[in-house]
């Protein structure tokens, strides 16, 4: 029995130890996580070509392929995706007019209609693209 407590403590230990650090440099951590994260790299892979990047530009790539920026209702939908997941328009369909500013932020792979392939006159329901969803990830941590 005491050799099986030993062995818990031995295999605890080492977690034990970083979680007590990391929470006793929280505020440390927290403040440097601005400066770093905007900085790292990650690897996406894309028809098997592995790009390295950082958010800033993916951010910028994403953004030229809309012509610009993204207006308030575009980001807003984007969030408001993120958050709640997809959005259904079963009932009401998208109206012509909020067609008009979807479309730029579905022709850049950043929503997709359900179903798959649908004109947005058709969509039943919106929802982020893998693309669209690592954007707001990324965006949710630098802010």
């Amino acid at each position: 029995m005491a050799e099986l407590v030993l062995k818990y403590v031995t295999a605890l230990i080492w977690p034990a130890t970083v979680v007590i650090l990391l929470l006793s440099f929280r505020k440390a951590l927290i403040s440097a996580l601005p400066t770093l994260l905007p900085k790292s790299k990650f690897k996406i892979s894309l028809f098997g070509v592995e790009v390295e990047i950082t958010v800033p530009e993916l951010e910028s790539t994403t953004l030229a392929t809309l012509g610009g920026q993204l207006d308030e209702r575009q980001l807003a939908l984007l969030n408001r995706l993120f958050k709640e997941g997809p959005i259904s328009y079963s009932t009401t369909g998208i109206s012509e007019d909020e067609r008009r500013w979807i479309r730029p932020i579905r022709n850049a792979g950043l929503v997709k209609t359900n179903p798959t392939d649908t004109y947005l006159a058709k969509a039943q329901s919106l929802e982020l693209t893998p693309l669209g969803n690592l954007l707001m990830r990324s965006k949710s941590r630098v802010r």
